[in-house]
């Protein structure tokens, strides 16, 4: 989390939503919008697999950015990124 504030400061709120996910909301989101997908996700031996795989649904999901908590960011690259993806 040592990343989190860099963030928030780059990315504002309101006009960027952060979202911490945890195994809990993961799970949950893939219960929840994507049934057929648990019983694979809840198989996984490590959890590093369910978290790789949990990107794809929160993207889809979502859209927008996603960013280990190990990833600073240096400046505010958003109106650097292509506008139709």
């Amino acid at each position: 989390r040592e990343w989190q504030g860099r963030w928030k400061a780059l990315f504002p709120e309101p006009e960027f939503k952060h979202i911490l996910w945890t195994d809990e909301t993961q799970r949950e989101l893939i219960r929840e919008h994507y049934g057929w997908f648990l019983s694979y996700y809840d198989g996984y031996k490590f959890d590093i697999q369910r978290a790789d795989s949990a990107r794809y649904f929160i993207m889809y999901h979502y859209g927008g950015l996603y960013a280990d908590l190990d990833y600073e960011p240096l400046r505010n690259f958003w109106g650097h990124l292509p506008k139709d993806r």
